[in-house]
């Protein structure tokens, strides 16, 4: 899994964008937007602003970096932080290794899934009506995918999440204040309601406890018995 919970959001390692866009946005393209949020301005058109989903309608300017301090808290990171990374993936760039670039990333630092993927339609958007209009066809090979489609090795796993179990676990490491005799965590089961009502939509039927548990379990790190007894049957509470 390259994409993680955190708080009540989807997050995604900036390591990890190289890969879900299929090289569409470049470990480059990721330093340049992090050290310079003008990078790339939106696009006003008259034609598609009354479309809130038009890629240049939707699309105002790349995501924020943050990271998760030592208090489990997010924190937004300034432009000024990432103000070498273009240099040293560039730098980067001339080795042999595909993966270098990435490691010169810094490690543990999202974006919002969210966000990431605005900017990526965006782009998409831009380059498609570049083809349509040099060549009146277009090749369509871009595509998002939050977990990438050909195999990852284990070593380029481990740099591409580096530093985002610590940030996870801190997230989640807080007391928290048990909501009923059954010692439901609230935190888990906003996680384990969400999931269940995603089942419920792609597969027109209730999920089981335990098949929203695994999905929970895979995402937090958390045991599967310890999801289970923090959680309540999703059957019910979708019905109410």
């Amino acid at each position: 899994m390259l994409t993680v919970e955190i708080g009540y959001r989807t997050a995604l390692p900036i390591r990890a964008i190289p890969f879900c866009s299929h090289g569409s946005i470049s470990a480059l393209d990721v330093a340049e937007f992090l050290s310079n949020p003008e990078w790339l301005p939106g696009e006003f058109d008259e034609r598609t602003y009354e479309d809130p989903d038009h890629p240049l309608t939707k699309y105002d300017h790349p995501p924020a970096a943050f990271r998760i301090d030592e208090l489990g808290k997010v924190e937004k990171l300034p432009p000024g932080v990432f103000h070498s990374t273009p240099k040293n993936v560039a730098r980067a760039m001339e080795l042999t290794d595909p993966v270098a670039p990435v490691m010169e990333l810094p490690r543990g630092i999202f974006v919002w899934l969210d966000e990431i993927r605005v900017l990526f339609d965006y782009l998409d958007f831009q380059l498609t009506r570049q083809e349509h209009n040099a060549r009146g066809s277009v090749e369509h090979f871009r595509e998002w995918q939050d977990e990438p489609l050909l195999p990852m090795g284990k070593a380029t796993f481990e740099i591409v999440m580096e530093g985002v179990a610590h940030a996870v676990q801190t997230t989640t490491r807080k007391t928290v204040k048990r909501s009923g005799p059954g010692g439901t965590d609230p935190h888990i089961q906003a996680m384990a309601d969400a999931e269940a009502k995603l089942f419920r939509d792609q597969n027109n039927r209730f999920p089981t406890k335990e098949e929203v548990a695994k999905k929970v379990a895979s995402k937090t790190h958390k045991a599967l018995g310890t999801v289970m007894r923090e959680t309540t049957s999703p059957k019910k509470r979708l019905r109410d």
